[in-house]
């Protein structure tokens, strides 16, 4: 796969020696992710290192650091093509909480 910050292009070689090793080569980042194939192709590949940036059914929702420095990424789901700020999220039943419940504090 090549990744050149505009599109992300899959392609195979007619004969590879080793057909269930898959290269990403990010271009903008100067780097290479070497894997099995299926996982170089994989979603999780696509927004863990590269910051979903061709992931166009995705969107970053938070980011953070956790107090070790570990970061931490939520991503959004677009249900459909419109942009995230339009998509309205399907309505949820209304379960309050029952008065015997204890309450999170």
């Amino acid at each position: 796969m090549w990744a050149d910050g505009q599109t992300l292009q899959r392609f195979a070689l007619p004969s590879p020696t080793h057909p269930d090793l898959g290269v990403l080569v990010d271009v903008s980042r100067h780097r290479m992710i070497i894997g099995s194939t299926p996982l170089v192709q994989s979603m999780m590949v696509q927004l863990l290192y590269l910051d979903g940036q061709y992931a166009k059914h995705y969107e970053k929702f938070d980011e953070r650091a956790t107090y070790q420095g570990m970061r931490v990424v939520t991503w959004k789901i677009r249900w459909d093509d419109r942009p995230a700020a339009s998509v309205t999220p399907p309505a949820a039943p209304h379960n309050p909480i029952p008065q015997s419940a204890p309450r999170p504090e």
